[in-house]
């Protein structure tokens, strides 16, 4: 018998908004990347979403990490007593299973990895596959190649968790904004998801809202608050300023026992502006991108 959806157990996810200047150039307008769900997916099928996924055991142990917070900054950050690293870690996970972005540096140099010297195409694309399907570890990849993960550009922006009722699967999930490094070049896995592009947020909104394109409750609210940034360096200062996130709970339609959420904003609000957006969700809102 299948378990009631009201008591399905929430897992935690981690959900990275790769970001970057329109057409790479540091200075051009803030672009985000998005991926497209296979239309027969069992779970957000055709959905366009960002790159994510649940934190798996393996993200909290021995992934080699050059630069980013401390297990007890980022728990703090995430408002746990410890662990909280490891959603920063599956946040570099997700990217490169799901984007083909690795976000790191060659140990010796401290420089970006270069997708054009021995890390070729073809080479990153085999240890993409791999890590995806568990033949082998992110961090095992990165202490065979002499890399570190670099997450000291990825920061914690909102905080959504699934309604309890109407679905199978309930997500407590951290979203992060990361700009693409440089060189490196994204790419749907032809599998889960089948398509991807660089999109401008409010022109993501715009064909959700015209009905162009799939988009789920997170996701809509997630684009609104990108879409308030011109550049990504505007972007990338309000995320390092932001403080306390608020959880987003938003209710299913019809359901008054569960209090709506509150989009966590990637920016202090302007004086006697709302901090948040008010959401009356539909079951949609289970997916975690």
């Amino acid at each position: 018998m299948n378990e009631p959806a009201s008591q399905v157990e929430v897992q935690p996810a981690a959900t990275v908004m790769l970001v970057r200047g329109a057409d790479g150039r540091p200075d051009g307008p803030l672009e985000v990347l998005m991926l497209r769900r296979h239309p027969e997916s069992v779970f957000a099928a055709d959905a366009w979403v960002f790159p994510g996924g649940r934190v798996d055991e393996g993200d909290g142990t021995a992934a080699p990490i050059g630069l980013g917070p401390s297990d007890a900054d980022a728990s703090a950050a995430l408002g746990l007593p410890s662990g909280g690293r490891a959603y920063w870690v599956a946040a570099a996970r997700e990217c490169f299973e799901e984007a083909g972005i690795l976000l790191a540096r060659h140990r010796d140099s401290g420089a970006w990895l270069d997708p054009s010297g021995r890390w070729n195409a073809a080479r990153l694309a085999r240890y993409r596959r791999d890590v995806h399907a568990g033949v082998i570890s992110l961090g095992a990849v990165l202490e065979a190649e002499g890399l570190v993960l670099d997450l000291s550009g990825v920061h914690y922006v909102s905080h959504w968790i699934t309604p309890p009722g109407r679905t199978a699967r309930r997500f407590d999930t951290r979203f992060f904004v990361a700009e693409v490094p440089p060189d490196q070049v994204a790419s749907h896995d032809a599998t889960e998801t089948v398509e991807s592009v660089w999109t401008g947020p409010a022109e993501a909104l715009a064909r959700g809202a015209a009905g162009d394109i799939t988009l789920l409750i997170p996701t809509i609210a997630n684009l609104e608050a990108l879409a308030r940034f011109s550049s990504v360096a505007d972007l990338v200062a309000a995320a390092r300023a932001i403080g306390s996130v608020p959880v987003a709970a938003p209710r299913f339609r019809g359901d008054p026992s569960v209090p709506a959420g509150v989009l966590a904003p990637v920016a202090p609000a302007a004086p006697g502006k709302p901090t948040g957006v008010s959401l009356d969700s539909g079951p949609e809102s289970a997916c975690p991108t």
